[in-house]
């Protein structure tokens, strides 16, 4: 018996990636995960323990699965003082997804609530600066 095979003749397509880090699962890291070596080395030049990193970098990712926004997306502060001093137009120019993001001077805050947006005011910062703030700073303009 002769068997022949041929090449499709359908147009390859290449996969479509949409949304980027919506479409992951959430992550269940819990009481029990065990710091990794990156862990415990950022840990130690945090000054943290290694059991408290992870429990801010879930903290980190937690606020970055819920953030609504994406980076380049122009948004508008929730407050009206804040849009007297910033404007309205505020545009996103990073989001933190893990604690390994922050910079060592960062001070993680009381309240469990880190700042992990980083964006592009119109005025009120020096030089076209940048501020950080939370997702609960910023709404979509309606």
């Amino acid at each position: 018996m002769i068997v022949q095979s041929f090449p499709s003749l359908r147009p390859k397509i290449p996969p479509v990636h949409l949304g980027g880090h919506r479409h992951h699962t959430p992550l269940s890291l819990g009481n029990s995960a065990e710091p990794n070596a990156k862990d415990r080395a950022r840990a130690v030049a945090l000054g943290i323990t290694p059991y408290e990193f992870v429990r801010r970098d879930k903290i980190v990712r937690e606020k970055w699965l819920a953030c609504q926004f994406h980076v380049g997306q122009i948004l508008t502060p929730v407050q009206d003082a804040s849009r007297e001093k910033y404007g309205t137009n505020i545009k996103v120019e990073g989001i933190c997804k893990s604690y390994h993001d922050f910079h060592e001077k960062d001070v993680w805050p009381d309240d469990d609530d880190p700042f992990i947006l980083l964006v592009r005011p119109e005025r009120g910062v020096k030089d076209g600066g940048r501020i950080i703030c939370t997702a609960d700073f910023l709404m979509k303009p309606v």
